[in-house]
């Protein structure tokens, strides 16, 4: 990513960009947290950090303005943390810094939880309000079929009387079907 932001356009940004659970700030080229929520990690190295991951060779990746994320259990914070860092080129320097990002597994988990129970809930109350459509629209040409089919019945008893004229509510299949009865039962 290429911007024209300077650094202290980039400390107002991560300052705005705070989360419920977690933290971003600011990562020189190389490893100096520039910029922090937190006034004492200013300044401090990325090693430094209670959740540093030697094993994801985070200062190297940093040097070479390669992104890199894991995910590690902090003693300190006593949780998992899902930790990153993405490479951005700041305004006329020539070495990339990074955006670290410090959320807690639990907070990220949290609000897959809520989408989660969200989407099964909207799911459910579809599921059921489709049900009643269909029960609906099925009914009304359940309930047409039944009504032919005993006028049919009274007919074959030879009833013909004119109680047995069907209301033809649609041009379909039953429509014309009901018609050809009235049209029997009317002769």
């Amino acid at each position: 990513i290429g911007s024209d932001y300077s650094i202290s356009d980039y400390s107002e940004l991560i300052a705005d960009s705070k989360y419920e659970h977690g933290s971003s700030f600011l990562v020189a080229n190389s490893g100096m947290i520039a910029t922090n929520d937190q006034k004492e990690m200013a300044m401090g190295s990325v090693s430094d950090l209670s959740y540093y991951s030697k094993e994801f060779k985070v200062l190297e990746n940093i040097a070479e303005g390669k992104f890199t994320s894991y995910i590690t259990y902090d003693e300190k914070m006593a949780e998992d943390l899902y930790v990153s860092f993405a490479p951005i080129a700041l305004n006329r320097a020539s070495l990339p810094w990074s955006v670290a990002t410090v959320m807690p597994l639990s907070g990220i988990s949290n609000t897959f939880s809520i989408a989660f129970s969200f989407l099964i809930s909207a799911g459910i109350v579809g599921f059921f309000l489709m049900s009643f459509i269909i029960w609906k629209i099925s009914g009304r040409f359940t309930n047409r079929i039944k009504a032919t089919n005993d006028a049919m019945k009274e007919l074959s008893h030879g009833n013909l009387d004119r109680s047995l004229l069907l209301n033809i509510e649609t041009g379909d299949e039953i429509g014309e079907m009901q018609g050809s009865l009235n049209e029997l039962v009317s002769q």
